[in-house]
């Protein structure tokens, strides 16, 4: 059927009242009128310039979508003169697709101009696999002008892929399936994944000498990466080193960081990240400060960061940091505020007891199961403490006077102290209690007299006191002051034997 046969038959049909209905690329057009209108125009568009259509739609398929990126899925044009008062589109298909699609804007009305939909594109799962999918898109334009065709409806289909991993590659490497590249190029809008990218991200300044493949590992995002160093391998100086950024929505994420160099062992995986609101402290515990090196070539973070104020994530070693490098990231966006169902947080450092020779941490434990947990394990671990001047990473014990242990929980209000003893603990370290037991380690926790399950909503107090130094001499009292403390809580809830336990929580000392 030819185009022209379609533009005289929609005159004829629409002249006389009646609906048509007519097919082109990608979807169909349906024109309704229920008087005598003059439209001059075809039903769809075929490419030639001098026939029209009555709605010109241009589809931009093919895009590669990251995580929260808003793109063009169409570009409307108004041919038929008349102003179209009312533009209308919607996703038909979304229960079908593999990643959530929001329409973000839609034209408010057309005249003699053009007007694009766009969209933004979310959820395409935690496993870095591209999300491929055909967005059904249904389009109405209405207007009310006498000599004109009151509404057009349409709809057409969209091809979309959806990534959220990013890896750290040289310029040459091939991008692993289901990754955008980071080459070491300055902060800007990167479009080396897709030339309608929107997408911003980068280095505080150039840094593409310092990426690497190393030739070792088959999985490329497992191979490559970048240093944030300029001067390998030396510290991090945030003078001269640096940061990583990426300009993302306002909102809360899911972010995994992946470390790896399957070359050498001489980094600190240690970072801050932060999107305007809390830093989120990211702490090599695995990290020999003495040899500058690590057991493991690897490590894995997962946690929540919330980017607002239009501020962009940055990630930024601590001044200090050795050789730190970086492999791959994961973002996945959240609706809301992620709630532990048992939060850890850190309430701060006291001589409460009355012992002033070192400092004491306190956090708090706070159970928004619907049931009663018990506590049953917690691990304590260290990173950066200033002592005499100098970051160390401090080789730390535990020592017993009397009832003062190592570590104290009191459910349902804070601990309190006679002569530099609790007397309203709940639970105790049963293991860290005694001469020469290293910190580090998962440690059971025992029930007091006391006793004291977490109900509802309740919250406990949990107090870390009394940590020594090795010495060439024995041990002496270490001044925790400046140390960045990560605590790992173990639980059981009621009538339930499974062991669960909380996300890390992490408190640093500023004096």
């Amino acid at each position: 059927m030819s185009k022209k046969w379609t533009r005289r038959s929609a005159l004829a049909l629409i002249g006389s009242g009646a609906g048509l209905l007519t097919w082109g690329t990608g979807g169909f057009t349906d024109v309704t009128a229920d008087r005598q209108v003059n439209i001059n125009t075809t039903a769809d568009d075929n490419g030639d310039p001098t026939d029209n259509p009555l709605l010109g739609i241009t589809t931009h398929d093919g895009q590669v979508v990251f995580e929260t990126e808003t793109r063009k899925l169409v570009t409307l044009t108004n041919n038929i003169g008349p102003k179209l008062d009312t533009v209308k589109a919607n996703v038909q298909n979304k229960a079908q697709l593999d990643f959530d699609v929001e329409i973000d804007s839609v034209p408010n009305s057309l005249d003699d101009e053009s007007g694009t939909v766009t969209a933004t594109v979310t959820g395409s799962g935690s496993n870095c696999i591209k999300e491929t999918g055909q967005i059904e898109l249904k389009i109405s334009a209405l207007s009310t002008s006498t000599d004109s065709a009151p509404e057009i409806t349409a709809t057409r289909s969209i091809s979309l892929s959806c990534v959220n991993c990013l890896n750290f590659e040289q310029p040459e490497t091939v991008t692993p399936s289901g990754f955008i590249p980071d080459t070491g190029s300055q902060f800007g809008l990167r479009d080396e994944f897709d030339p309608k990218s929107m997408l911003s991200y980068g280095w505080e300044s150039e840094q593409t000498d310092t990426t690497r493949e190393r030739g070792e590992l088959q999985a490329t995002e497992e191979d490559t990466l970048a240093h944030f160093t300029t001067n390998i391998p030396t510290a991090y100086d945030a003078s001269e080193d640096p940061y990583w950024e990426i300009d993302l929505p306002n909102g809360w994420y899911d972010v995994t960081m992946h470390c790896r160099d399957p070359s050498y062992s001489d980094q600190e995986y240690s970072f801050d990240v932060v999107g305007g609101a809390e830093t989120v402290k990211l702490r090599d515990r695995a990290f020999d400060y003495g040899s500058k090196e690590r057991p493991t070539k690897a490590e894995t973070y997962s946690f929540p960061v919330e980017v607002n104020n239009n501020e962009e994530l940055q990630i930024t070693p601590p001044d200090g940091t050795f050789n730190p490098k970086i492999s791959w990231l994961r973002f996945e966006s959240r609706e809301d505020e992620p709630k532990p169902t048992v939060n850890l947080s850190a309430k701060g450092a006291s001589n409460k007891r009355g012992i002033s020779q070192n400092q004491d941490y306190y956090f708090k434990i706070t159970n928004n199961h619907d049931a009663p947990i018990d506590l049953t394990a917690v691990r304590v671990d260290f990173a950066r403490t200033v002592y005499a001047g100098e970051y160390i990473e401090p080789d730390l014990f535990g020592r017993i006077y009397g009832d003062n242990y190592e570590i104290e929980i009191s459910v349902g209000e804070d601990l309190s102290f006679n002569d530099g003893t609790s007397v309203n603990a709940d639970y105790r370290d049963a293991l860290r209690n005694q001469w020469y037991d290293d910190i580090g380690e998962k440690a059971a926790l025992k029930a007091t007299r006391r006793g004291g399950q977490l109900v509802a909503n309740e919250e406990a107090e949990l107090g870390l006191f009394g940590f020594r130094r090795q010495t060439e001499w024995g041990t002496d009292l270490l001044d925790m002051k400046g140390a960045d403390v990560h605590i790992t809580l173990w639980y059981k809830k009621e009538g339930n034997n499974t062991e669960y336990s909380t996300t890390s929580a992490v408190f640093s000392s500023e004096t």
